[in-house]
């Protein structure tokens, strides 16, 4: 993989990854921890989205990334994941969950679980980008709505724990987070659910492996001014 950017501020340092990197790549590269802060105001949404936030004793964000359906996903992930969905949906009634598609954005391989789900149960949200009482919500903002998230192996990991709230990742055989707990079915997923009132450490060893933001943009800031320096340097007169 090639980039063409003369500096590149990383989250952490290369590792097993380092092998999708062209060789010219390694040289560019800073570490500089996470910097992806929410610098956005709270958001105010409508009285369909009070209520039901006020009608849900817990409430989860749930992510998914089936867009990436070439080689990551196929058809019987999807069925799975709307399976479980619907099974804890039915066990527990007292919560309220949100599925945030990546970006929200919907795809027509997930358009018709989505339907299904949001027809049948009104504990059931969705944070589409484009339409619905969420839409053009961040992630922040749908994170801000509730009181935990699962997700996919991503970066919206990052955003959520650094929210200060509890995070799992679903079972897909990747180490990426291996201190946060696995989902493989609803079992587990109320596993989770049932401990998001007294987190485990696994949450500040994340912000500790990561950084702080105030840190992180001080690094991340020095490197830009280091890297722009000898280019703008002004001209003696």
């Amino acid at each position: 993989m090639p980039y063409y950017s003369e500096k590149l501020l990383f989250w952490e340092a290369l590792g097993a990854n380092r092998s999708i990197f062209v060789d010219d790549v390694i040289s560019k590269v800073e570490v500089v921890g996470f910097v992806k802060q929410n610098i956005l105001p709270e958001r105010t949404w409508p009285a369909e989205v009070t209520a039901w936030k006020a009608r849900y004793k817990h409430r989860l964000l749930v992510c998914q990334s089936f867009r990436w359906g070439k080689g990551r996903y196929h058809k019987d992930d999807i069925q799975s994941f709307y399976d479980l969905i619907e099974t804890v949906v039915k066990r527990n009634p007292d919560l309220g969950i949100i599925i945030r598609p990546h970006r929200g954005k919907v795809r027509q391989n997930h358009r018709n679980y989505d339907k299904y789900l949001q027809d049948k149960y009104p504990s059931v949200l969705f944070s589409k980008y484009h339409s619905g009482p969420l839409a053009k919500a961040t992630i922040h903002d749908t994170l801000a709505l509730c009181d935990a998230m699962v997700s996919p192996t991503s970066t919206t990991v990052l955003d959520c724990v650094y929210a200060g709230k509890p995070a799992a990742v679903f079972d897909e055989g990747l180490d990426i987070f291996p201190g946060l707990m696995q989902i493989a079915d609803a079992d587990g997923l109320e596993r989770f659910l049932d401990q998001i009132d007294r987190p485990g450490p696994e949450q500040a060893q994340l912000i500790t492996r990561f950084g702080t933001f105030t840190d992180n943009l001080d690094r991340a800031a020095e490197s830009i001014e280091r890297h722009l320096s000898p280019v703008h340097k002004p001209v003696a007169e």
